[in-house]
């Protein structure tokens, strides 16, 4: 259930410390970046229907809200401008 804690005693996981809560059906988180100063950041996870997915269309990575709430549960606060 969403609103039960997780290991962690916390109900949702963060960026920095990615679990089976982060991606939708996923065993490998797909961060923005995937390495910084050479070390990859991306991280094996269990399969489970998290609140994130990412998909590639065209060269471009899009991430989307999964779940009730869409992307409310996920919301940056960016927008992302196409080059054309």
């Amino acid at each position: 259930a969403w609103d039960t804690p997780g290991a962690d005693g916390k109900i949702f996981a963060n960026t920095t410390r990615p679990d089976d809560r982060s991606f939708w059906l996923r065993t490998r988180t797909k961060q923005p970046l995937s390495n910084f100063l050479g070390f990859p950041i991306d991280k094996s996870v269990n399969r489970y229907t998290g609140i994130l997915d990412a998909e590639e269309f065209g060269g471009i990575t899009v991430y989307q809200g999964r779940g009730v709430g869409g992307g409310s549960l996920v919301n940056g606060g960016m927008a992302v401008t196409p080059r054309r």
